[in-house]
């Protein structure tokens, strides 16, 4: 995991002809809450904490989540072959979770590939006026560290 740590910092990369900043910082020892029980287990971990658009407006910031449950969290979950598997918790009403995988192409560069989980917002389901993702859903978007 340690090269993988090379990718801290700013991100940024075009997607529909907007720009998306990320955030990506170290976390040692995150608290971890397992769903339904009482128990915690700590680990080092990846946080992405703010999503910035094409005017350099923060639309989503994760700075302050607690618990990788909360919504809007990103946070890794493990390294395989190379790839930081990332879960994103949801916005409100369920809308966006799912897995982010980032992999290190080089030095200064990361693809992303965002696989959402489909949830279906009713106004019996999600009342009101429900947050929207604002992450790229696609595959192998290049990052380009700043």
């Amino acid at each position: 995991m340690n090269d993988i740590f090379k990718i801290l910092g700013t991100l940024v990369a075009n997607f529909g002809g907007k720009t998306i900043t990320f955030l990506i910082t170290r976390q040692e020892h995150k608290t971890f809450k397992m769903p339904k029980t009482t128990d915690f287990y700590y680990q080092d971990a990846l946080n992405i904490n703010i999503v910035k658009n094409s005017s350099g407006v923060e639309v989503q910031n994760n700075s302050n989540v607690q618990y990788e449950y909360d919504r809007k969290a990103i946070t890794s979950m493990f390294v395989n072959n190379g790839i930081v598997n990332f879960y994103y918790t949801r916005t409100n009403c369920g809308a966006g979770w799912g897995s982010i995988n980032l992999k290190k192409i080089s030095n200064t560069e990361v693809s992303w590939t965002y696989l959402p989980n489909d949830t279906v917002l009713t106004a019996k389901n999600c009342p009101g006026n429900p947050d929207i993702t604002y992450l790229p859903e696609t595959k192998n978007l290049i990052f380009t560290k700043q």
